[in-house]
């Protein structure tokens, strides 16, 4: 795994298209292999096959963006359409099962403003147009800091940003949440407004609208 994220840095930073495009088939072949050859008592739920799935699929997806950065000189709607469905379909078949891993995926996707917008955009509204069920703690964290993430993204002013805000605003965080964080980081917990009577509404609104970058990066590790 480490071999394959020195040749997608190299990648990166040489400008070479033709060696990302390999890596990515590479990368797709493996996921196949992996589900042929894995053994039938390792079930899907497994953490560490889950982990493993869902860092090669993370990788697909960087892979996928870089190769259609340099192979569009322009923008070419039917391109775009069929790379982000490429990407959403291999999120699907691999992790459909796991929302938490999806979850996983889209923050550690290397996308680049608005030249990646276009692609990720439909792949943010098909797998963030609900929260992740059930939605424990950690879930919840996730699904927040996907939506933020995909705010940096897509225009705010676009119907596709509305549908996802809107979807997420109408997720409040899970009973006993602020206890919870209280117990977890006493320092996060000093960060956030010490308003009696909040609600779970109160917190997700906080938490989209008002935390910082860095509280929220350091929510995913308390």
């Amino acid at each position: 795994m480490r071999r394959l994220e020195q040749a997608y840095e190299n990648s990166l930073q040489e400008d070479l298209p033709d060696r990302a495009a390999e890596l990515r088939e590479i990368v797709l072949r493996f996921l196949m292999v992996l589900n042929i050859q894995r053994d039938p008592a390792v079930k899907w739920e497994d953490p560490g096959y889950e982990d493993l799935v869902a860092a090669f699929v993370s990788v697909y997806v960087d892979l996928s963006l870089l190769v259609t950065r340099t192979q569009l000189s322009s923008k070419s709607d039917g391109k775009v359409s069929e790379v982000s469905q490429s990407i959403g379909n291999c999120i699907l078949v691999w992790l459909g099962h796991s929302p938490t891993h999806i979850l996983d995926v889209l923050l550690q996707s290397e996308a680049e403003g608005e030249r990646d917008g276009a692609i990720l955009t439909p792949v943010y509204r098909r797998f963030l147009h609900t929260a992740p069920s059930p939605l424990t703690h950690q879930s919840y964290i996730r699904y927040m800091c996907a939506v933020c993430k995909a705010r940096d993204i897509i225009p705010q002013n676009s119907p596709a940003w509305k549908s996802l805000q809107k979807a997420a605003l109408s997720t409040p965080a899970p009973p006993s949440f602020l206890q919870w964080l209280c117990s977890s980081s006493e320092e996060l917990m000093d960060q956030v407004p010490n308003t009696p009577k909040w609600t779970g509404s109160h917190v997700t609104k906080f938490l989209l609208m008002e935390a910082s970058q860095d509280f929220r990066e350091n929510l995913l590790d308390p």
